[in-house]
């Protein structure tokens, strides 16, 4: 009788190892999940980011083109 107490504690000890391992293994899910949101979300605010830097680029581009043809186009008009 005297090593039911100690029984007791073995499964208690236990009970709380499996609770705390599947705690665990909860958290690293999460944790996993968490990092594959981030890595996503890096990859659309890169390609969003370097959309806009193209996009203003283009349009410095065809001001910069827009304005040479005006001139090319005003310069072969003919005046009365």
């Amino acid at each position: 009788m005297d090593s039911a107490p100690f029984e007791d504690q073995d499964l208690v000890m236990a009970s709380r190892e499996s609770a705390q391992h599947a705690m665990n293994v909860q958290n690293e899910a999460y944790r996993q999940a968490l990092s594959e949101l981030a890595g996503e979300l890096y990859v659309e605010a890169y390609k969003h980011a370097i959309k806009q830097t193209l996009s203003k680029y283009a349009a410095k581009w065809n001001t910069k083109s827009n304005v040479g043809r005006h001139a090319k186009a005003t310069s072969s008009l003919r005046t009365y």
